[in-house]
């Protein structure tokens, strides 16, 4: 017996309003408008005309909603529009009198879609979040959220801030559309069963029991969570609908945990096995200091460092088995197509031989980017690029 079918769509931006607008600010969340957003609800738009109800189930982040629902946004997305016009009608002249004629059908394409799209936003006033709701209220989409700002949630160290990331993102969705949330989708859909727990510091360090995810959700009446590694929706009641259309199971502290296990348990064996590692970064140290490059690397024990022995037996103590080196091309090749210095050589060489001996596995991390810094005669530093006539690629087979 096969499965009902799911579609969940997953939509989230940081907070970027107000934070300049290339490359991170405001062009990131207006070309998501434009290519994304906007066309969602226009096939959401013509099914319902056909008579076919989507029945998409689709996450508007608080934050991501909150930002479409901004007046800035508003004046930000009409001046995206203005440029996409000009540079469309630009590059159209242009092909037109040096490119193919398939060029120039590009840029009619593009200048129809987003005359198509910008005609959408002012048919529904702009208002992005309450077109989605109309939606919802149609019994055509349902609407989940996510944690107010995206918080990583079994990483934050108090169960209050998770608390508040949940009462947040459920606030804010009654606000904007009506209603609460029934669903979430957990940020990077991570989960963490209930377990025993001792805090690092502070006053309160003895061991306690912490409530699993599931727990905290059903504190605030957010009955489903996604996981996307076996394409389930488990739910935190003891109410499953059935007309959901989903593949449903109960959350426990322990069903979520067990499913993705399960999933790591798969690829072990289709891998031949699969080894728990570290990355240890601490040989790259130091490289973002003014003045850094091949004549001035930083002082080894003071700017950057390996793992000591000890370090390296207490990883291998608490169930670790690879381990990924970091160092960089500058600490052991001081002078470019010259021998390796063999001071550099020998501290990467202890490294990875006291890793050896804890039982570690390693995995050399050659953490340069693609760059070498040299100092030029006046002081100043000189990156050059890995590929350029400077820095040809051959240059870094001698490492």
């Amino acid at each position: 017996m096969g499965y009902p079918f799911a579609l969940v769509l997953h939509t989230h931006l940081p907070m970027v309003v107000n934070h300049g607008r290339w490359p991170h600010g405001s062009d990131w969340l207006n070309e998501a408008t434009f290519e994304c957003y906007l066309p969602l609800l226009e096939i959401a738009h013509h099914l319902v005309a056909d008579g076919i109800s989507p029945k998409w189930t689709i996450n508007l982040s608080p934050v991501l909603t909150e930002q479409l629902a901004s007046p800035e946004f508003q004046k930000e997305l009409a001046f995206y529009h203005e440029n996409v016009r000009r540079a469309c009608a630009e590059t159209r002249a242009e092909f037109a009198r040096t490119g193919p004629p398939e060029l120039v059908r590009l840029c009619d394409f593009w200048e129809e879609f987003y005359e198509r799209m910008w005609e959408l936003h002012r048919r529904i006033g702009g208002d992005i979040p309450g077109t989605f709701a109309e939606l919802q209220r149609g019994g055509h989409v349902e609407i989940i959220t996510c944690a107010a700002t995206h918080g990583y949630l079994p990483l934050l160290s108090s169960d209050q801030s998770i608390h508040l990331q949940l009462r947040t993102a459920v606030e804010t969705h009654k606000r904007h559309f009506g209603r609460p949330p029934r669903g979430i989708w957990l940020p990077e859909c991570a989960y963490r069963p209930r377990y025993e727990w001792t805090a690092p510091a502070g006053p309160d360090r003895g061991r306690r029991m912490r409530p699993g995810i599931e727990e905290l959700l059903a504190a605030h009446g957010l009955e489903a969570l996604i996981d996307s590694q076996q394409g389930r929706i488990y739910v935190t009641t003891d109410k499953v609908d059935e007309a959901a259309g989903a593949r449903v199971a109960p959350a426990t502290p322990s069903s979520v945990a067990a499913a993705q296990a399960a999933v790591v348990e798969r690829h072990r064996s289709r891998a031949g096995g699969v080894l728990r590692g570290v990355a240890e970064a601490s040989g790259s140290f130091g490289t973002d200091q003014p003045g850094y490059s091949a004549q001035s690397p930083g002082t080894y024990g003071e700017v950057w460092t390996y793992p000591s022995a000890a370090d390296l037996r207490r990883l291998a103590t608490r169930g670790h088995q690879l381990l990924r080196l970091a160092f960089t091309w500058e600490r052991v090749q001081p002078r470019l197509r010259s021998p390796l210095d063999e001071v550099g050589l020998d501290r990467l060489r202890a490294a990875v031989s006291a890793a050896h001996a804890a039982g570690l596995q390693v995995l050399l991390d050659l953490r340069s980017y693609g760059r070498y810094r040299v100092a030029a005669d006046d002081g100043s530093v000189e990156e050059l690029v890995l590929g350029s006539r400077q820095l040809p690629a051959g240059a870094l087979s001698d490492v």
